[in-house]
C-alpha cells in the first residue's frame, strides 16, 4: 500500500537514482496516516472484571436456595445450577450492563439454549419475582393464559410462575453491576422453560400457606376488614412511647379470584403510652446513629429536617450526613408528635 502511494507521490520512486527518496516518502506516509487515522493501537481482549467486595458464586447459591425454598412450598422438585445456563445468563447480564439497557433477549445469539428468562434490577431478584404470587389468579385462564386477580390488573405474574414451574429442572444465574453499584442486572435462565399457554393450572400448584390469606375457592368473594384491635404493646418503657392498632383482611378473606382489602392494616393509637420520665436521659437519635454503625453524635437541624436523622461521619469533625427518618423504638417520633394527643391517664 505504501509503495503504491509513494509511486504516486514520487514518480521516480522505483528508479535506482531515486532510492534515496524512499526514506522521505515513508516519512510523509507515516505523517499522513497519523493525521488521518490517529495513533495506531493494539487490539486487546477485554476480560470480565470481578466485582470488588461481591461474591457472585455465593449470590448464585443464595438465589438457587431461595428458588428451591419457594418451590418446596408449592410442592415441586428443586432446581440444580447448570453451568451452561449460568455462563449464558452471565454473558447476557454483562451485555445489559455494557449497553445500559434492560430488555429480554430476543435472539438465539444471546440465548443459545433457548431457555426461559427472567430479569431484575434488584439484587434479591428471586424474592422480587416470587412476590407476584399474590397477584396471580388461580381461577381464570382465558384461552389458556394466566391472569391477575381483580384489582391487580397490569401486574406482572410470569416471573412467579417460572420460579415454581413444575417441569423446570435447571437454572443459570448471572449478575452484573455498575462500578458505583447503582445499576444492577440479574438474569435467570430456566430449562426446560415454563409459561406455556394451557399448562398453568397443572404446572403452578398452590402453596398450603395461602389458605391463611385466601378462601380456597373461586367464588369471586372480595375481602373485608376486621374491626381495629385494641392498642398493642408500648414501644418504650418510659419517656413517651407509641402503640399500634391493627386489623386484617379476613372479614371475609378474599377468594383466589376476589379483591384484596384496600387500606392500612396498622395505625398509631390516639394516645402516648408510658409518658413518665425515664430514670436516666435517653437520646433516641444517638441510639439510632450507633445502630447504623456511626458514632453516637447526632444533630437535629429542625425545621424541614426535623424528622431526618443526621449522624456524625467518623473522623470528619462536625460533618453530619442524613441517614433516613428518625424513629422511636417502634414508631416514627416526628409522625407521632404531630398526630398524638396529650396522654390521658386512664388510657395508659
Amino acid at each position: 500500500m505504501e509503495v503504491e502511494l509513494c509511486k504516486r507521490l514520487f514518480p521516480c520512486y522505483s528508479c535506482p537514482h531515486c532510492e534515496k527518496m524512499k526514506g522521505v516518502a515513508l516519512a510523509i506516509l507515516l505523517v499522513h496516516c497519523f493525521v488521518v487515522f490517529g495513533k495506531p493501537h493494539v487490539a486487546r481482549r477485554v476480560k470480565r472484571q470481578a466485582i470488588s467486595g461481591f461474591n457472585v458464586a455465593a449470590f448464585r447459591q443464595d438465589q438457587l436456595n431461595l428458588h428451591n425454598h419457594y418451590r418446596m412450598l408449592h410442592g415441586v422438585r428443586p432446581l440444580v445450577l447448570n453451568a451452561t445456563l449460568t455462563k449464558e445468563a452471565q454473558d447476557y447480564a454483562d451485555q445489559l450492563l455494557r449497553n445500559d439497557i434492560f430488555q429480554h433477549c430476543g435472539a438465539t445469539t444471546c440465548n443459545p439454549s433457548g431457555a426461559g428468562e427472567s430479569l431484575s434490577k434488584v439484587a434479591n431478584a428471586t424474592l422480587h419475582w416470587y412476590n407476584e404470587v399474590f397477584d396471580y389468579n388461580y381461577c381464570s385462564f382465558p384461552r389458556g393464559r394466566a391472569t391477575t386477580r381483580p384489582g391487580r390488573e397490569k401486574k406482572m405474574i410470569f416471573h412467579f410462575t417460572q420460579v415454581v414451574w413444575a417441569p423446570t429442572t435447571d437454572i443459570g444465574i448471572g449478575y452484573a453491576q455498575s462500578a458505583d453499584a447503582k445499576k444492577i442486572y440479574v438474569v435467570a435462565r430456566y430449562s426446560p422453560p415454563g409459561n406455556f399457554f394451557g399448562q398453568f393450572s397443572n404446572n403452578v400448584p398452590k402453596a398450603p400457606y395461602l389458605a391463611s390469606k385466601y378462601q380456597q375457592s373461586c367464588n369471586g368473594v372480595n375481602g373485608g376488614f376486621t374491626a381495629w384491635s385494641q392498642p398493642g404493646a408500648c414501644s418504650k418503657t418510659c419517656g413517651k412511647g407509641v402503640r399500634y392498632e391493627t386489623r386484617s383482611c379476613t372479614n371475609p378473606k378474599p377468594s383466589y379470584n376476589g379483591r384484596d382489602c384496600s387500606g392500612e392494616t396498622r395505625r398509631l393509637s390516639q394516645y402516648w403510652c408510658n409518658s413518665q420520665d425515664c430514670a436516666s436521659p435517653v437520646d433516641e437519635r444517638a441510639d439510632q446513629c450507633q445502630a447504623k454503625g456511626y458514632s453516637r453524635k447526632s444533630y437535629n437541624f429542625g425545621g424541614a429536617n426535623e424528622c431526618i436523622l443526621f449522624c456524625q461521619e467518623s473522623n470528619h469533625g462536625n460533618f453530619f450526613t442524613p441517614q433516613g427518618k428518625a424513629y422511636a423504638l417502634m414508631g416514627n417520633v416526628c409522625y407521632s408528635v404531630r398526630i398524638l394527643q396529650e396522654p390521658n391517664p386512664l388510657s395508659r
